[in-house]
């Protein structure tokens, strides 16, 4: 699975790195919100992406924004990374859409029960994505013959 990882403390992107690594992704890094738009408009848009909220320039929470804004095959599977932990932080989180949570700091088999999770999801993304394209082109060929 491709992860982008955008994360402006460059210890806690190296420590998370090498958890994502570790649990068998590719990786791409991004030091904030601003520098990671140009990376996920490449031709192999990652599958996840794992946001930290709170960065300079642009928080997690823009960034999730302007990835939502994009018309994507596949909307990617978004983990928001903080140190808030409050339920109310929680709620504001997924509320702006994003798919899932985690605190720091990161423990690895959270994190990679959380990439186990996001890999299922998008699995059945892509199901339903392909379904749905089968359909319209069997309708697509019956209403014109």
């Amino acid at each position: 699975m491709k992860v982008l990882l955008v994360e402006d403390d460059i210890i806690s992107r190296t420590m998370l790195e090498a958890m994502l690594i570790k649990s068998g992704c590719e990786v791409v890094t991004a030091s904030n919100g601003m520098k990671a738009p140009a990376l996920f408009e490449v031709k192999q848009t990652p599958d996840l992406r794992l946001i930290d909220w709170t960065m300079p320039e642009m928080n997690g929470i823009e960034l999730r924004r302007k990835i939502r804004q994009m018309e994507l095959k596949i909307p990617p599977y978004i983990i928001l990374v903080t140190a808030k932990v409050k339920s109310s932080d929680v709620v504001i989180g997924l509320d702006a859409r994003a798919d899932d949570y985690i605190t720091k700091p990161t423990e690895p088999d959270e994190l990679h029960a959380r990439l186990r999770a996001g890999k299922r999801i998008r699995r059945l993304q892509s199901t339903l994505t392909n379904r749905v394209e089968e359909l319209e082109e069997a309708y697509g060929r019956k209403r014109y013959t």
